[in-house]
Formats: C-alpha cells, structure tokens, sequence
C-alpha cells in the first residue's frame, strides 16, 4: 500500500499513521464495509469519478473525489484488496458524481416506476425544472406517456397537434422553451430531444428553473434524457418478454389438464388461474345445457373456508350474474364501488378487487371466470394480469369445450355399446320367445293331421286351445314391436279419444289373459272412474303390465289390478307380491328385460302410450314386497 506526499497534504495523515493501521481517514461504516467493496468489485470499480466524505487528522470531515480504483492481488494473482486515487474536490464534481450516481440507478432499473425514480431524482439535483413528462410523437401529434415528479393522469391528458415545436426539437435534436398545454393550462417548458430521430421522443421539463438554464445544464440534460429514454425501451421490453412468459406459462398450464374428466379440468383451471394472476379467489361458472341457470363449477379459496353447499356461493352466482349483464370483461379495482357484489365477491368478505371475463368459444359463451384479491394481500389488477387472464380464459374455455365434447363422446360410445349390446339381447331374447310358440303351434297341428281322427273331443279342444294361446301371445310379441317401431318414430299417438271407463278396459284384459294364469289375477274398480283416451291402447296397456307382473312373479303369487281417483286423475294400479325389479335396470327403457326373456319392448310401449294420453307412469315397492305399477291418466268425467 502507498501513501504519497498529496494523500498527506490533503488529509493532514502521515504515511506511517496510514501504512499497516486501520485507515484512520476512513469513516468506521466505510471500514466495515471494505469486505464487501472488495467482493464487488467489479460492479462498482468504473463508476468515477466520484465524491466521498472523509476524515482529517484535524478532526474534521471534508470530501475528496476519487477519480480511479485499481485492484491489488498477491504473489499468486488472487485478490488481496484494492486501491483509490483521490484528489480535493473541484466545482464540477458534484454534478459529475450525482450523473455518475443517477447512471448506475438507469442501469440497475428493472420497471418502469424505478426508471421514473431515477429521472425524478435528477430532476432535483442537476435539471433546470420541478416535474417533466415523456411525449411520444403519434399519427396526430405528441401524446405523453410518462409522468417524472407528477401524476401519470396528468401526463397522459397532454396533447399537441402536428406540426409543432416539439416536432423542430425531434427533427434538429436541438432544445428549446415552447408552451406545453398541462392540466388545462399553458405552461412554459423546456423540451429537450430524448433518443435517437426516429424514436420520436421528446422529454419536456416545467417549472421555475426552465427558464434559468445554462448551456452545461442543456448538454447535461439531453444525454441524461437519452439515458432515460434508452432505459424505458430496455424495461419496457422486459415487461413485454415477462409478459409474454406469463401468458405462455398460463396457457401451458391449462393445457396441463387436457385429457381430464371435465369436473377435475374446471377445479384444475380455478386453482391455476389464482396462482397465475396472484389471486386469493377463483371460480369458474357454466351455463347449464339449455343456457336457463349459471351454475357454480369450480371454486378456489387460499384466504377462507367456505363449505360447498354454503349460501355464499349461491350469492357470489348471482353476483357473477350481474357482473356479465352489461360489460364483458368486469374490472374493478375497489369493491366499494360496487355494492351489489356479493359472495366470495364482496368486501364483507375480504374482496379487495375483482376481475371476470367471460369463457368464450367463438361466439359461444359458455360461462365465466372470476378471479380476486383480497384483503390477506391487497392489490389490484395491473395492465398484465388483464392480458394474462384474457389469454387464461380463452384457452380454459376451449379446454372445458373440449372435455365436455370428450365427455359427450363417451357417454354416447357408452350408450351405442349400450343400446347394440340390449339389441343382440332382444334378438337373442325375441328369437328364443318365439320359437317356443311356434314349436308348440305346429307341434300339436301336426298332431291334429295325423291323428286327430283317434283323439277325444277334449284333447282336440286342449289342442286347439293351446294353439289359440301360442298364437295369441305370438301376436302380442308383434304388436309389441309394431309399437316400439311406432313409438321410435314418434306416431304412437291415440288414434282415437272418447270417454273409457277403465273398469270395461280391466275386465277385457283380463280376459284376454292366459286361462291358466286367471286365477292369480283379480280387480278392485270403481266403475265411477273414466279417463279420455284409446280403449285400445289402454287394453294393450294394462294387458302389458299384467303380462309383465306374471312373468316377474314365480308360483301362484297373486297379482291385483285397482281402479280409482286420485288427486284429480284416474289411478290405476298394478300390484304383485314378487321378488320386486332388478336394482339398476330402467325398467322403462326400450329393450329393459331384466333376468326374465321376453322382448323387453312391454313396459318401455306402455310408458309411451301412457305419456301420450298425457299421463304418467311410475313404479312403486309393494308394502311387504314386490312391485306396484301406478298409472295416472286424464279423467274424463265422474259416471254419476
């Protein structure tokens, strides 16, 4: 270490009381800091001149400028400390240290607002002015964009037509004072180029001091604005990668959730859209098929509990409602100003700001998502959160629309295997049910050729039953599938209507019934009770679901049929005492059979004639066990 004749002449230190010792001229927080200095080196070693306090052998504090830094290394070349050349500070170097200062906090700047922060700080300190804007030549004329020492408001409400002087300024590079309309008020300023020609930039100063300006503070002031110019492009830009970054990483993490169910894919959307806009609250609302109710899809809350089925979130719907009834998307910064927010959505419950926008699918809304802070983080939404939550929800759109496609898809893959697998059974079924008639038809005809001279008169009368009864229920198999054809197509309708007292229409099927089954059945009607419908298809209605009941019912269980008025229609019941409906089975569905063969057409024809008549079908347990079928239908009138 050296300590020369001019460090003693300025210090009033000795070499001998420097060399060895604890740096007596420094002050004790810049000796502590010297480790630090000397592992950032590099960062700080350029930025000269610069002016420093330091202390006197006289007890005094003066400054000196130190104009260059050199590093000291050991025998093998490691860092081992630095050194400083200093001399008595001059005129000029304050202003050189505080650009030199205002240089490096350019350079260091990241955002816009420390960018402004440096320049406000050079404003007091080597320009002529108290406040200074940013304008920016457009197609019209100057717009401002930046505010220095100002409200960013009042700099954005500055216009001024082309041709002007501030064009003279951007073309020659060359300041001058003109006046600048600022709040309404014409105002002396200092407009000095900022950038390069082309840039179209432009930094106008106002205050007292513009006017007091010396040829220094002009050529001070152009670079420094160019400075500043240059920095704004540079974080602007970095704004504008990050930006981008933030969107991609959004959609990316959307499209994470492809190839979920779409429940899993909404709760995936709500908690990511919070992550990537910083929000507490997050939901995601979808119209229902028919566009008739919003309804609550997905919720996502960091800041509360609430429990799925609270009155809250039924608020915090028709809130979101409201929000979507007039503006597509919904901002605002302070929930104050709207009172009708309510829900997770209201500032009862902590909601700071809140941002909506709609899911769109072309011009098909499908729903909202609503995001927002709150008051366990209070901020607002900035000018990137609103391009990132526009890019969220047009790419959550388009994934809840694709999943509930897939979904769609494969509910009705499910079905058509469904619906081919019950047809193989039908056929299956309906092959094997008639070839038992058909077998027994022609079984005794062929018994009756051959040898119907030799039989009793009884057993040609049994014979002859037995093929009526075939032959009927063949025929009731047919009409079975004439109906379901007829029902598919939609003209299952009453060929005729006129009053049918329902207990004509019981005792004929009962008629028609198997011999052999009728002393299961029995009926308990009110001959009072008439509906308005087909007799005809009201027989093959009540004849189906007999036929249905002694099928399902083993042995000599017995099957009633009741005829009454009920609530204003008339009621009829069929009731067993079986082992009831299979679990899981629609029994009302085409091809719905059971664990019992038949065509599986019965019930699913008897519903269809039933509703067409306008009334209804349901299916009941049977006090003590089995099955009731209970049909409402239309009365026609009262027979007393």
């Amino acid at each position: 270490m050296e300590w020369n004749r001019a460090a003693e002449s300025l210090t009033g230190f000795r070499r001998d009381d420097v060399l060895g010792g604890p740096l007596p001229h420094l002050t004790p927080a810049q000796r502590d800091d010297l480790r630090s200095a000397l592992a950032t080196f590099e960062d700080w070693a350029e930025e000269v001149p610069l002016v420093f306090p330091r202390r006197h052998a006289d007890g005094r504090t003066i400054e000196v400028c130190v104009t260059a830094y050199t590093r000291l290394t050991d025998a093998d070349g490691r860092p081992a400390g630095f050194g400083s050349f200093f001399r008595a500070v001059r005129s000029t170097d304050p202003r050189t240290h505080a650009r030199n200062v205002y240089s490096r906090a350019l350079a260091q700047s990241a955002r816009r607002d420390e960018v402004v922060a440096a320049v406000a700080m050079v404003l007091q300190d080597l320009l002529p002015g108290d406040a200074g804007y940013m304008l920016t030549r457009g197609p019209t004329g100057w717009d401002g964009s930046v505010a220095i020492g100002d409200h960013q408001e009042v700099a954005e409400s500055i216009h001024m037509d082309s041709p002007s002087a501030l064009d003279d300024v951007a073309e020659t590079g060359l300041a001058q004072l003109l006046e600048l309309p600022v709040n309404g008020v014409t105002t002396a300023a200092l407009a000095i180029p900022a950038g390069p020609q082309p840039a179209g930039t432009v930094l106008a100063l106002v205050g007292e001091g513009v006017r007091r300006r010396d040829d220094d503070s002009l050529e001070l002031a152009g670079a420094l604005a160019s400075e500043a110019w240059a920095a704004l492009r540079r974080v602007d830009t970095l704004a504008d990668l990050e930006g981008k970054v933030e969107i991609l990483e959004a959609i990316a993490g959307v499209a994470q959730a492809s190839g979920l169910d779409p429940d899993r894919i909404v709760n995936h959307i709500a908690r990511h859209a919070a992550n990537a806009l910083s929000c507490e609250r997050s939901a995601i609302y979808l119209w229902d098929d028919d566009r008739s109710e919003l309804e609550l899809a997905a919720f996502h809350s960091s800041d509360r509990t609430w429990e799925p089925g609270d009155v809250i979130h039924a608020e915090g719907r028709r809130a979101a409602e409201e929000m979507f009834a007039s503006v597509e998307p919904f901002l605002t910064q302070d929930t104050r100003t709207c009172p009708w927010l309510a829900g997770p959505w209201d500032r009862e419950t902590g909601a700071i700001s809140v941002h909506g926008l709609p899911l769109l699918v072309g011009e098909l809304e499908i729903g909202y998502l609503v995001v927002a802070h709150t008051d366990a983080n209070p901020r607002g939404f900035t000018s990137l959160c609103t391009q990132v939550g526009a890019a969220l929800s047009r790419q959550a759109a388009l994934a809840i629309s694709n999943a509930r496609l897939l979904a769609s898809q494969a509910e009705a893959n499910r079905l058509l295997h469904e619906g081919n697998r019950r047809r193989a059974d039908y056929v299956e079924g309906i092959t094997h049910d008639l070839r038992t008639p058909i077998t027994a038809v022609l079984g005794f005809a062929k018994t009756l050729r051959r040898a119907g001279g030799r039989l009793s008169e009884q057993d040609r009368e049994e014979a002859l039953d037995t093929i009526e009864r075939q032959a009927l229920r063949v025929s009731r198999m047919l009409d079975d599938m004439m109906d379901s054809a007829r029902a598919d197509a939609g003209e299952l309708q009453p060929d005729k209507q006129v009053a049918v007292p329902l207990h004509h229409v019981v005792s004929e099927a009962l008629m028609i019934a198997a011999p052999e089954q009728r002393s299961r059945l029995s009926a308990s009607c009110d001959p009072t009770v008439i509906a308005w419908g087909d007799a005809d298809q009201l027989t093959r209605v009540v004849q189906n679901l007999i036929a249905n009941a002694l099928r399902y019912v083993p042995g000599s269980s017995p099957v009633e049929v009741v005829v009454e008025r009920t609530d204003g229609m008339a009621q009829m019941l069929v009731v067993d005492h079986g082992p009831g409906m299979p679990a899981g089975v629609n029994v009302f569905g085409r091809f719905a059979r059971g664990d019992v063969r038949g065509t599986g057409l019965g019930l699913y024809t008897v519903k269809t004639i039933v509703e067409a008549h306008g009334g209804s079908i349901a299916l009941r347990d049977t006090p003590g066990g089995g099955t009731t079928m209970d049909v409402r239908l239309p009365l026609f009138g009262d027979a007393s």
